[in-house]
């Protein structure tokens, strides 16, 4: 069912469509601030996140060719030659777009999973064509054989090094087995009802979960939010803006720098196990201290890709 929202930017109205918009309100974004789009296989859908450089008019042909694949059945996987474009602008577009729009194929079922597999084979054959890769790879690592164009365009190898491995094994020594690697540098996992994800591309180890959403900012919330950091010693409980004023999130967030870590420290190891494991029980704590004080219990989803929002 369709519905008309404003632009979270401009409030100027959008067609909003659950295809393209069930994951997150501040995604609710419309063309003129927004550079490239969610292709909604129905036909329709606002733009958002971010810009290439390639034309408009290009960008709407590419557009529709998704859409058209999308909702052809078997999704016969495309080649460089099937491609409708040469352009590198316009090869990076399709490389993009199809990455992007992983995330919004839900689900198990076999339709899914060939969308799925017919995007991925579309942004690497986009990338073999010539096209850049994208900054975030969304749907996967690249093939070993594109991997050589990836670190050229990256500026970067995108290996991990001593700490990532590090704290690889930190992780799975709190929660052994239960990580998934939904991208490059991010893992994720759900313990206790509990979105953890940590982020560790850079010179930077951020852990971070989802704690409360859909709640209205007030002075009363701001209150409550300063007496739950008073009371934890690690980290700190945000807000961070959701789509309008009705629709704040609450999450936890510990980030240090990973030259502060010691690879061969087990203070250092014992530091990461003790954070991560005791994360459910001390957002539970504090969930229970808000809503003691008439805060929402409005928990954080764990559905389609949770861990997008604590980027």
């Amino acid at each position: 069912m369709l519905s008309s929202k404003p632009c979270y930017w401009c409030k100027e109205p959008v067609i909003d469509c659950p295809t393209c918009w069930g994951v997150y309100g501040q995604m609710e974004t419309c063309g003129r601030c927004q550079g490239t789009g969610c292709v909604c296989q129905n036909g329709h859908g606002a733009t958002w996140l971010g810009s290439v450089n390639c034309p408009a008019e290009v960008q709407e042909n590419i557009d529709n060719w998704l859409r058209r694949n999308l909702r052809e059945e078997p999704w016969e996987l495309p080649s460089v030659q099937s491609l409708p474009v040469s352009n590198r602008d316009a090869l990076s577009y399709i490389a993009f777009m199809a990455d992007m729009n992983v995330l919004f194929q839900h689900g198990l079922d076999a339709d899914s999973l060939a969308r799925i597999r017919w995007l991925t084979q579309c942004r690497n054959v986009a990338i073999e064509a010539g096209g850049r890769v994208p900054s975030v790879l969304r749907a996967g690592p690249l093939p070993d054989s594109l991997n050589q164009r990836q670190e050229s365009s990256h500026g970067r190898t995108g290996t991990h090094g001593p700490v990532d491995e590090f704290l690889r094994g930190a992780l799975d020594h709190a929660y052994p087995g239960q990580w998934d690697n939904p991208m490059p540098f991010v893992a994720s996992l759900v313990a206790d009802g509990v979105g953890i994800a940590v982020f560790y591309l850079g010179e930077y180890i951020h852990i971070c979960a989802g704690v409360l959403e859909s709640l209205r900012l007030t002075g009363d919330l701001v209150g409550v939010l300063g007496e739950v950091n008073e009371a934890t010693a690690i980290g700190s409980f945000q807000l961070r803006r959701g789509a309008d004023e009705e629709h704040w999130w609450i999450v936890y967030s510990f980030k240090l720098l990973k030259v502060w870590i010691d690879p061969e420290s087990t203070a250092s190891a014992q530091m990461l196990v003790d954070v991560v494991s005791n994360m459910p029980s001390l957002i539970k704590a504090r969930i229970d201290h808000m809503t003691g004080k008439g805060i929402p219990a409005n928990r954080c989803t764990t559905d389609g890709p949770w861990w997008l929002v604590l980027m």
